[in-house]
């Protein structure tokens, strides 16, 4: 709720702005001049790029790890996105999308879902499966450091809702790309209102207090 009350925010006060990114207060810029090298480059295109996506390093209790998280062929198609889900969804770290370098265009609705965690996977991976034509995959480029040990990662991790989101991604994003007639618990979508769920058969909504 926070990241989608910035939004509104930059888009109903900071008016001259062009784009939004984010940065986790555990996290830090890949490097210093990131946000000039990424906003350069997006300069380059009109306003059909309505999102872009960057790579990210980690780290792990202050030490950073020996791979990234990085744009490349395997989420260049919607195959590759369900792939990458899949193995998020059985807990395999490398699979993880580089969700937290997301950049939007302001006044694009890109609405972070109520959910208690990956929120910030649910949405790339609705922007990557259903809004691919609007985006723009900034290969080779990093955002940034992002921390494996946090503390809310920690805590979902330990209650299971770690698992369950990333699953109920999976599933929901199969069912994005091939609605079936018998589909296990999907998300069909959400906005500012709440999140609507398809489970057996039955839709339930969730609103906002």
């Amino acid at each position: 709720q926070a990241r989608n009350f910035a939004h509104y925010m930059v888009k109903s006060v900071f008016t001259d702005s062009i784009w939004i990114c984010r940065l986790d207060a555990d996290d830090e810029f890949a490097h210093s001049t990131v946000i000039l090298d990424i906003a350069s480059t997006l300069a380059t295109f009109d306003h059909t790029v309505s999102w872009a996506l960057a790579g990210n390093t980690l780290e792990f209790e202050g030490e950073l790890l020996n791979r990234t998280n990085s744009i490349d062929d395997s989420i260049m198609t919607s195959s590759g996105v369900i792939n990458r889900l899949e193995g998020m969804a059985k807990g395999n770290p490398k699979d993880e999308l580089p969700s937290c370098n997301l950049w939007i265009r302001t006044g694009f609705k890109a609405v972070y879902p109520d959910i208690g965690s990956a929120e910030d996977h649910w949405l790339v991976a609705h922007l990557l499966l259903n809004y691919r034509n609007s985006g723009y995959l900034l290969e080779g480029m990093l955002h940034a450091k992002y921390t494996l040990s946090g503390g809310i990662t920690e805590q979902n991790r330990h209650n299971g809702c770690h698992q369950k989101s990333r699953m109920d991604l999976y599933n929901s994003a199969m069912y994005w790309i091939n609605p079936n007639p018998n589909p296990v618990r999907v998300c069909l979508g959400w906005g500012s209102e709440g999140i609507v769920w398809l489970e057996d058969g039955w839709i339930e909504k969730h609103f906002h207090s």
